[in-house]
């Protein structure tokens, strides 16, 4: 019995539970830190300044990207 309520009790893997909402949120993240990517490409070849906000947007949704992606028994 202990064993069944550890295990009902246990958060599932947001994969597991709701599979679509999970891979339109890593698709919308990926569209994002990819459009920041080629935009701070762009914006540097044509040489204009890249604004800040930019570069930080890219970084926090690779961020998440990494915190989403990455399996949860490596979490901390």
């Amino acid at each position: 019995l202990a064993e069944a309520v550890v295990r009902d009790t246990k958060p599932s893997r947001p994969l597991d539970s709701d599979p679509i909402i999970y891979r339109l949120v890593v698709g919308a993240l990926g569209g994002v830190a990819l459009c920041a990517v080629m935009g701070v490409i762009v914006l540097a070849a044509l040489g204009r300044p890249v604004p800040e906000t930019l570069t930080a947007l890219g970084a926090a949704a690779i961020g998440a990207l990494g915190v989403l992606l990455t399996p949860p028994g490596i979490r901390r």
